[in-house]
C-alpha cells in the first residue's frame, strides 16, 4: 500500500505510458479474464484535444508510477459532461484512489462541469462497488460492440459523496421553469399530444391496495389528474404557475370537486397525506430533489410508489434528422452556442428519468405507440409549449424565423394537410426512503 504523504503528483509525460499501461493491467487484475488495457492506454495517449478537453495526472512514489487520474470531454458529448478515470492497484483505492478523486473534483469545479461519469467493465465488481461507496450512482448498463458489458457510474456537481444524480434535464437552469407562467406558452400546451389510455391504466394499477388519493407533482394543465380523477377519491394537483392552473380548471372535468388545484412550488407546498401514488410528469427536473423527495417519502402510504412519466414528442419521425439539425443551427444563431450531445426522442425515452440516493427503482414500462395527426400550425404551437422554444423567450422576430424555417422543413412531410407521427410514454416507478 502506497503512503499518501510520500506521493508526487504531476502531469503525464510521454515517457510515462509504458508504466501507466502496466499499472492499468494491475488495476483490473481482480476481474475474471481481464482484457488487455493497451487500447485504453492508446486512447488516452492519442486523445484529440482539438475536439475536446483532457486533463491527466500521474502519481509517483519513490520514482515509481502508482496512480493515474484523468478527465475528458469530447465535442459530441453533452455540454459540461466529463468522463473520469482513476487507475490504482486495488489495495490503494481507499487511500490514493480517494486522493485522486479529490483532485479530479477540484478540476471539475474549475471547469464548471455539471456531470462526471465513469464507464467501467460490469464484471469489475469491486471497483464499481468502490465507486458507489464514493457517491457515484449507476446510470445505465449496456453492451459494447464486441459484446462486453459495461456500466456507467455518474455524479452531478458539486461532486460530493452522497450527491444527487438526475436526468440531464436537471442540469438546466431552473429559471427556465418560470417560462411556464406565460399565458401565451400555457395556451400552446393545448397542442401537446395526450397520454394514451395505457398510461392511466398503468398508474391506476399502482394504487391497488393503497388509498385512492394521488399527488400530481408539477401538474401543469392537469393532464394526469384529469385522466385519473374519475377513479380516485381525491387528487392534489400542485404547480407554481397560476396560468397552468387556470387552464387546468377550464378543461373538461377541471371543476371536479375531488381535485384540489394548488398554486405552489413543491418545495414550499403543504401536503395532505397519505397518498396512494405520487406522479411527476415532465416536472422533476424543475425541482430541488434533495428537498422534494424526502417530502414525498413522508407523504406516501406505506409501500406506495412514486411514478415518473416522460414522453410526448415524436418517436422516429421521418423529419427527425432534419429537425435536429435545424434546432442546433437555430440555437447557435440565437444563443451563440451550439448544443452538443442532442438526444432524440427515442434516446430520451430509453434513458432513466430519476436516479437519486433516496429512490429505489422497481419497474419501467414504455407504452405502445399512439398515432398523432396535426397540422403544421398545431405542431409548431406544440413546440412553443416547450421551455426552449417559448415565444416570449425567443421574441417576435426569432419566433417568426423559427416558424418559417420549420414550416419549410415540415412541408415536405405533410399528407392530406397533416403531419403524422407516433408518441410513446416512459413510465418508471419506485420506492422512496426518507
Amino acid at each position: 500500500m502506497v503512503r499518501v504523504d510520500s506521493l508526487t503528483i504531476r502531469s503525464v509525460r510521454d515517457a510515462d505510458w509504458p508504466a501507466l499501461l502496466a499499472l492499468a493491467e494491475k488495476s483490473v487484475a481482480e476481474m475474471p479474464s481481464a482484457p488487455s488495457q493497451r487500447e485504453w492506454a492508446s486512447n488516452r495517449r492519442s486523445f484529440p484535444t482539438a475536439n475536446g478537453v483532457q486533463r491527466q495526472f500521474i502519481a509517483t512514489a519513490d520514482g515509481q508510477v502508482v496512480g493515474y487520474a484523468g478527465l475528458e470531454h469530447r465535442g459530441q458529448w453533452m455540454e459540461d459532461d466529463y468522463r473520469l478515470f482513476v487507475v490504482v492497484v486495488p489495495s490503494d483505492r481507499d487511500s490514493l484512489g480517494i486522493r485522486l478523486l479529490a483532485l479530479l473534483r477540484s478540476e471539475l469545479l474549475q471547469l464548471q462541469a455539471r456531470r462526471a461519469w465513469f464507464l467501467e467493465y460490469e464484471s469489475l465488481t469491486q471497483f464499481n462497488s468502490w465507486l458507489e461507496s464514493q457517491g457515484f450512482m449507476r446510470v445505465e448498463s449496456f453492451n459494447l460492440g464486441d459484446g462486453t458489458s459495461v456500466v456507467r457510474m455518474a455524479m452531478d456537481a458539486p461532486f460530493e459523496h452522497g450527491g444527487t444524480v438526475t436526468w440531464p434535464g436537471a442540469n438546466r437552469d431552473r429559471l427556465l421553469g418560470q417560462r411556464f407562467s406565460s399565458a401565451r406558452m400555457v395556451e400552446n400546451y393545448l397542442f401537446r399530444p395526450p397520454y394514451s389510455p395505457e398510461v392511466f391504466e398503468t398508474l391506476l394499477g399502482f394504487i391497488k391496495g393503497h388509498p385512492r388519493v394521488v399527488l400530481d407533482a408539477g401538474c401543469g394543465p392537469g393532464k394526469t389528474t384529469l385522466g385519473l380523477i374519475d377513479n380516485l377519491e381525491r387528487a392534489d394537483a400542485i404547480d407554481p404557475s397560476a396560468e397552468m392552473l387556470r387552464l387546468a380548471r377550464s378543461l373538461p372535468n377541471g371543476a371536479n370537486a375531488k381535485i384540489r388545484w394548488i398554486e405552489s412550488k413543491l418545495e414550499d407546498s403543504k401536503l395532505d397525506p397519505p397518498y396512494g401514488l405520487i406522479v411527476a410528469a415532465l416536472s422533476l427536473h424543475w425541482m430541488d430533489l434533495d428537498q422534494v423527495l424526502p417530502k414525498f417519502a413522508a407523504a406516501l402510504a406505506p409501500g406506495a410508489f412514486l411514478a415518473v412519466l416522460d414522453g410526448d414528442a415524436p418517436i422516429n419521425a421521418p423529419w427527425e434528422r432534419d429537425e435536429t439539425a435545424f434546432y442546433s443551427d437555430f440555437l447557435e444563431k440565437v444563443d451563440g452556442k451550439r448544443p452538443f450531445g442532442w438526444k432524440n426522442a427515442r434516446q430520451q425515452l430509453d434513458q432513466p428519468k430519476l436516479l437519486h440516493r433516496l429512490y429505489k427503482p422497481v419497474g419501467v414500462r414504455i407504452t405502445q405507440p399512439t398515432e398523432i395527426s396535426q397540422t403544421i400550425v398545431e405542431y409548431l404551437r406544440c413546440q412553443h409549449s416547450r421551455a426552449t422554444w417559448s415565444e416570449d423567450h425567443l421574441g417576435n422576430a426569432a419566433t417568426a424565423d423559427f416558424d418559417a424555417g420549420m414550416e419549410k422543413l415540415l412541408s415536405r412531410y405533410v399528407i392530406a394537410g397533416h403531419l403524422h407521427y407516433v408518441v410513446q410514454t416512459r413510465i418508471e416507478w419506485g420506492h422512496l426512503s426518507a
